[in-house]
Order: C-alpha cells, then sequence, then structure tokens
C-alpha cells in the first residue's frame, strides 16, 4: 500500500470478531476497549478496529455479522496479514 492514508476515514466494516484489546504502547484510551475484526464492507480488505471504550459506550453490543459504520485512523498497514490496524 503505497497510499497516504493520513487522516480520519470513513469506514463500513462487517465484523467476523470482537474481543478485549490487549498491546504493548497502547494510550489509556484504548486500554479498556475493544478490538474488532472483520472486512471492509464489500471489499476483500481485512481491517482490526481498536476502539475506545471511553468514545463508544455500546462496544459489549457488538456481535459477529453486524456492519458499524466508524470514522477511524489508519494505525498501520500490516502487510504480513494483509490487514490494515485502525484506531476508532
Amino acid at each position: 500500500m503505497s497510499e497516504d492514508l493520513t487522516g480520519e476515514w470513513p469506514v463500513s466494516v462487517v465484523i467476523n470478531r470482537v474481543r478485549r484489546t490487549t498491546g504493548i504502547g497502547l494510550t489509556d484510551e484504548y486500554k479498556n476497549g475493544k478490538t474488532i475484526e472483520g472486512k471492509i464492507e464489500g471489499t476483500d480488505i481485512d481491517v482490526s478496529i481498536i476502539a475506545s471504550a471511553l468514545k463508544h459506550s455500546d462496544l459489549d453490543e457488538l456481535e459477529e455479522g453486524m456492519i458499524i459504520s466508524a470514522n477511524c485512523v489508519v494505525k498501520e498497514y500490516r502487510a504480513v496479514l494483509k490487514r490494515l490496524e485502525l484506531l476508532g
């Protein structure tokens, strides 16, 4: 991916999995959130959205198969996994 992916991007994601966010180096805003894994709707692009519990109080209601829309910032592209990691 060589495009400039700075700034905030609107995405709609078909959810495959929701799990508690874990990781080193996350800001406090994201530490108690959820990681939403899925595909951008209408594409074969895999994404992981690290969602803030402070911004989204309804994270526990998300389930596999649901479609969510959010404005996200690209954290990184993981070439080995062919997956975009987003902050939302």
